[in-house]
């Protein structure tokens, strides 16, 4: 009679660890799917981060390229200026730059505040 019992009291506890077994693939799915979720969401933050830093240098490198360009720009025109003056002294001269760079630098900014 207790060697029944004890067989009996076997079998329940193997169905209890059973249907606990189940009940944490149950719970281990769903978690185990958003975890997937977050870690892709993760890496597009991470390659979104990495392109906006590539247009970041990218835009620094135009921004000071044109920089040179009008500063050479800058003493040609000086240069002529001072040719068709035959040596007059030029003070307070503006030069004309490229259109492009106010908005160049605009962006820049834009990028560089992120």
């Amino acid at each position: 009679m207790l060697t029944g019992e004890l067989e009996k009291t076997k079998i329940e506890v193997d169905e209890i660890r059973e249907r606990e077994n189940e009940a944490q693939v149950e719970i281990a799915a769903p978690l185990k799917s958003e975890l997937h979720k977050g870690r892709s969401r993760i890496a597009a933050a991470e390659a979104a981060e990495a392109r906006v830093e590539s247009v970041k240098s990218r835009l620094y490198l135009a921004v000071q390229q044109l920089a040179v360009e009008a500063e050479e720009a800058k003493k040609e025109s000086r240069r002529l200026k001072q040719g068709e003056n035959e040596g007059k002294e030029i003070t307070g001269e503006t030069v004309s730059v490229n259109p492009n760079l106010k908005t160049l630098l605009k962006i820049f900014r834009t990028f560089s505040n992120r």
